[in-house]
């Protein structure tokens, strides 16, 4: 897994910087232990590095140790599980004009592997634009999507495979962890939680690629949102999803900026939110999902957005009050929303808004 790996490249980042350590000692007794011992070992590692070290570590790195173990078939799960269906994956990988070395590693390993595609975009064009081409060149029956700079656990695919062909579902969720300045955190969802969107993310779904293909839906240009965008439009028509209930992400969120300026994009997930409107308008599907609209309008305008607009000292005060606007102005009565009153009632924000 990408943990593995991850591990790996701390280990010889360590061994570089402390002769004294054996590497070949140190990987051999990673690799001996079960998820749980390895997390709490990288963990130590990291401790030992420090901070500021680990900060140097770049995703082409990352990239380079995490396409060496897709080389050793770690991320398929059981040995049964690679041997049936080896075949039947590709690894679709788009460079999206990176300033690093990552095309030299990446080239590298494709040579080895036939099983990786990989494209480089003639121009910067953003995350939505770039899944976008990945979802149009993938070969397979599922589609799966990975964030550079996060990893996944080793029995993933496997179980997500079976429970989305075992239940012939559109899309199958799991739960998953926050790394957070090293440290693992669990980011637990129930079933009904990840149904009303509380983690949009892709990174945590399973897709049936014909569903997205016969929906003819695609990812925004949205800085923000994007996401929640595409995952939302996909649900109003496919309500058939299955469930994974085991952390088998992990989402590596890196530290705030301090010289980074707010700007507009923050407030995307409206525009997001606004366009999925229209959609289920357009297709007669706005009333049977109103409860959920309702709902997601005021976790992710009303908390969400709100408080990541807070997180900029230098923020504009005018785009609190229009998130407030935009959501009252719709839902009168968000208030007795089934859903709020089950798992945002709790927030002391809301007692602003």
């Amino acid at each position: 897994s990408y943990q593995i790996a991850y591990g790996i490249d701390l280990i010889d980042n360590i061994e570089r910087h402390n002769k004294q350590m054996s590497s070949n000692w140190v990987r051999n007794k990673f690799k001996s232990l079960n998820h749980e011992e390895k997390r709490e070992y990288l963990v130590n590692l990291r401790d030992y590095l420090g901070k500021n070290y680990m900060d140097k570590f770049g995703s082409s790195e990352k990239i380079d140790f995490y396409l060496k173990e897709l080389i050793h078939d770690l991320p398929f799960g059981s040995i049964s599980f690679y041997n049936e269906h080896k075949s039947d994956f590709d690894y679709v990988i788009i460079n999206d004009c990176s300033t690093d070395n990552v095309e030299e590693i990446i080239m590298k390993y494709k040579n080895i592997d036939d099983r990786i595609i990989y494209l480089k975009n003639n121009q910067n064009i953003g995350v939505g634009a770039t899944r976008n081409i990945g979802i149009s060149i993938s070969k397979g029956k599922y589609i799966y999507f990975l964030d550079s700079d996060d990893y996944v656990e080793s029995t993933c695919l496997e179980e997500l495979h079976n429970a989305i062909s075992e239940n012939d579902c559109f899309c199958c969720m799991m739960q998953g962890y926050k790394e957070i300045k090293g440290e693992i955190h669990p980011y637990s969802r129930t079933q009904e939680e990840l149904m009303l969107l509380q983690s949009p993310s892709v990174c945590i779904r399973l897709f049936n690629k014909k569903v997205i293909e016969d929906s003819n839906i695609r990812f925004s240009n949205l800085k923000i949102g994007e996401d929640l965008e595409f995952v939302f439009k996909l649900m109003i028509f496919n309500k058939k999803i299955s469930y994974v209930d085991k952390p088998l992400y992990t989402y590596v969120i890196h530290e705030d900026s301090s010289i980074r300026r707010y700007n507009k994009n923050q407030l995307d997930v409206i525009k997001a939110l606004e366009r999925v409107e229209l959609f289920a308008k357009e297709n007669n599907k706005y009333d049977e999902f109103y409860e959920i609209f309702e709902f997601v309008s005021v976790s992710h305008i009303l908390i969400g957005t709100i408080k990541r607009i807070k997180k900029f000292p230098e923020y504009d005060e005018n785009d609190i009050e229009l998130c407030i606007n935009v959501v009252n102005s719709k839902y009168l009565n968000w208030r007795t929303n089934k859903y709020a009153i089950k798992y945002l009632i709790h927030n002391e924000e809301l007692r602003n808004y």
